[in-house]
Parts: structure tokens; sequence; C-alpha cells
């Protein structure tokens, strides 16, 4: 399981999300706009134009950025961009929901 860690940007009001592991090693650097916990070992990520896409828990892209907003899975489904999508990225239910 990895954890999210937040840095300060330098001359910055910002900051970068990363994830440590349970001993306090980072595993994935601090490069992403946002991020949430993960979820059956997935986490989603936003990038710097603020577009998610889901990292693995070894840090990898799993499922490429190109949703809107974060979210995580539950019961095998992740509701995001107004629909749904499973673990491959793919959807299960269209987008077609208000997203607020």
């Amino acid at each position: 399981m990895l954890y999210p860690i937040s840095t300060s940007i330098p001359r910055s009001e910002g900051n970068r999300i990363g994830y440590i592991n349970d001993r306090g090693e980072v595993v994935v650097a601090p490069t992403y706009a946002a991020g949430s916990c993960f979820s059956e070992g997935k986490a989603s990520v936003l990038d710097l134009r603020g577009v998610a896409g889901f990292i693995s828990d070894s840090g990898d892209l799993v499922i490429p950025h190109l949703f809107q907003g974060l979210g995580t899975f539950q019961q095998g489904l992740c509701s995001i961009s107004g629909g749904y999508i499973d673990h491959r990225g793919e959807w299960f239910i269209d987008p077609q929901f208000l997203v607020l």
C-alpha cells in the first residue's frame, strides 16, 4: 500500500503529490498536481494539465490521463467524468451524469 505525500513548490503556493510506502520510502516522486488514496490497487492522479489517470501501487501509469476529477475504485468500478470505468479504464457506464 502506498500513501500520498505533498511537497511544496519553491517560490509558489502550490504543491505536488507523490506516494510513499509503509517504510517511509518515496515510491512515486511528487510530480502530480493532485492524487487520491489507493483503492483496489490504483490511485487516481492529476497531471499538470489537471487531467486524471490512474497509477498502480508500483507507481506505473496503468490508465492514461483521459478523465476529469479524481475518483476511487469501489467494487471494481470508479465514478469519474460523469460515468463509471472498470479497472482497464474502459467505460462501464458512459458519461451521462452531472458532476458537481
